[in-house]
């Protein structure tokens, strides 16, 4: 069951967090796995990268969204369900900050990008998210200068 559980991610954060990039930042912060858990470090990694994406999502819907309709059956099947939110708390707990820290030194250097359509916004390549929101007035002069391209 470990083995399905680490093959959760989204969409977009698998093209840009390789899960071999994820499993080396784990292996160098000894926070790989010596025995498969019932939430894999892995899973962990991609879950608190899916929490800012799904920002107003709770922690065991944003989890929910990281797997397939066919995946969550195949769990299912298995017996697993989806875990409390304290369980979620404990796997950020495990796998601290020094994987995300390496994953973000890892991906944070120059290279070039082709152009997706997901990948740049105002223009410039987006390299980070944060969560910000600015409330702006739905005007025709915002919508011309603002539009993502």
């Amino acid at each position: 069951m470990g083995e399905v559980l680490s093959q959760a991610r989204l969409g977009v954060l698998a093209r840009l967090v390789p899960p071999g990039l994820v499993d080396e930042a784990l292996a160098v912060s000894d926070r790989d796995e010596r025995r498969w858990r019932a939430l894999p470090s892995r899973l962990g990694v991609y879950f608190v990268l899916a929490l800012c994406l799904l920002r107003t999502k709770s922690g065991p819907a944003v989890l929910q969204n990281m797997f397939t309709t066919s995946m969550l059956a195949r769990l299912r099947e298995r017996g697993w369900s989806l875990p409390a939110s304290t369980a979620l708390s404990k796997l950020r707990d495990r796998i601290g900050a020094v994987p995300l820290q390496l994953l973000f030194d890892a991906l944070t250097g120059w290279r070039p990008v082709a152009r997706q359509a997901w990948s740049h916004a105002f223009g410039l390549l987006v390299c980070a998210w944060d969560g910000t929101e600015l409330p702006l007035a739905d005007t025709a002069g915002n919508a011309e200068r603002l539009t993502l391209s």
